[in-house]
């Protein structure tokens, strides 16, 4: 049985959703409840309300539109794959409205933990995962001893270009990304014998 009604317009979808990413990147989650989306992407409060029962629901479809990735082919070699999450992660990372929402979603996150919990863990985990994902190759493929905490060994990979871009400072430079990656993996190397 189909639904009744009009079908959902995608194209209101679209521009409710790039209204709500603008007005964080400008005010943050306190502006962007649903009578500011509305105005600024003149789409009706009550077709808002209809997609969305609530601003945080809003913001966090939002911001899995921002964290959205499209497949890549991933190279067969487990350091070649581990540079490519990083120069992804690097890419999206570079952007300025990305660097300017993802300042004020942490900021945010100091007065709406719960919420903070619920953005990492529906969006930031499926990055997350596929790097662990990546990191267990390497493991297997004899570059990282069995022992290693892949979750700590994640956050020492993309913690140089989420400091950077969360601090205001220069962007990581590809040499710096590759220098990161190497020192990762010469200490949790396995020990020679």
């Amino acid at each position: 049985m189909s639904p009744r009604g009009r079908p959902r317009d995608a194209g209101v979808d679209r521009q409710v959703l790039s209204a709500t990413l603008d007005l964080l990147a400008e005010r943050g989650r306190h502006g962007a409840g649903i009578q500011a989306v509305a105005a600024r992407s003149g789409v009706a409060k009550s077709t808002i309300y209809r997609r969305w029962s609530s601003r945080d629901e809003l913001i966090v479809d939002a911001l899995a539109e921002l964290f959205a990735v499209g497949e890549t082919t991933l190279p067969d070699d487990p350091r070649a794959q581990l540079r490519v999450a990083l120069r992804q992660l690097h890419e999206q990372w570079s952007d300025d409205r990305f660097r300017r929402i993802m300042r004020r979603v942490a900021a945010d996150g100091s007065e709406a933990p719960g919420e903070y919990r619920r953005f990492r863990d529906q969006l930031v985990s499926r990055r997350r995962t596929l790097l662990l994902e990546i990191l267990g190759r390497c493991v297997a493929a004899g570059l990282i001893r069995a022992e290693t905490d892949l979750g700590w060994a994640a956050d020492l990979l993309v913690a140089p270009v989420i400091v950077a871009a969360m601090t205001h400072r220069n962007d990581v430079t590809d040499e710096q990304l590759d220098f990161s990656l190497e020192t990762v993996l010469s200490g949790l190397a396995p020990p020679r014998l």
